[in-house]
């Protein structure tokens, strides 16, 4: 398996690297062969909340390229008047995600206590990855103990990484164009390991995750 990436606004080389992001509705969804995706209306597309074809989003949600939804989730920086509409799409995609067993790859500024109280009270056990995870250790921590995953970026807190088990871990690019592979070397040197502990133990998160394996 060569998928090291799991959320990617940039088209890799390698197709099979890494996950490309399709924000609905904004962009299309041609899939090419042997590439992977994601599907999920962003928090920031709030405003088009009443022209959400949802028969077409579970429909391309079910792709067998998609492999997650999202990112999805909540933004108190944009459109905080909004919040509430922001949550029915979010939740609205999370019942899609359930319905299909797939993962979801969450957007959250400064709306953790809501997701974590969607999640606590979540029927489902479909894993939510909070991707781009930048916070302190202590948030972290509270957010490992509701179950999710924290995938990080080129940017990071490095004593929060510290403190990630490595079966809860995933890396990204996210909209960054930095190789995905300095995001492995940087993350590796932060804890001390080699490229290809850490490396493999990704992998097996990402089988088990996203392969259901």
């Amino acid at each position: 398996m060569k998928l090291l990436d799991i959320h990617s606004h940039h088209l890799s080389e390698d197709p099979f690297r890494a996950i490309l992001n399709i924000r609905f509705p904004k962009d299309k969804f041609f899939p090419e062969a042997g590439r992977f995706y994601s599907v999920g209306v962003h928090p920031w597309e709030v405003t088009l909340e009443n022209r959400i074809d949802w028969t077409l989003f579970e429909e391309l949600a079910g792709h067998p390229q998609v492999l997650a939804i999202g990112e999805c989730g909540m933004d108190k920086h944009v459109y905080p008047e909004l919040l509430m509409a922001q949550e029915r799409i979010f939740s609205r995609q999370l019942a899609v995600a359930e319905k299909l067993g797939k993962p979801v790859l969450i957007h959250n500024v400064k709306s953790t206590g809501i997701i974590g109280l969607l999640k606590k009270n979540a029927s489902g056990h479909i894993p939510w990855i909070q991707h781009g995870f930048r916070g302190k250790p202590e948030l972290a921590l509270e957010m490992l103990r509701s179950g999710f995953y924290l995938s990080l970026g080129i940017r990071y807190n490095e004593d929060s990484l510290r403190v990630i088990p490595l079966d809860r871990l995933f890396l990204e690019t996210d909209d960054s164009e930095t190789d995905i592979c300095q995001v492995y070397e940087r993350a590796a040197r932060t804890l001390g390991i080699s490229v290809i502990k850490l490396t493999e133990q990704i992998q097996h998160n990402i089988k088990k995750v996203f392969f259901n394996g």
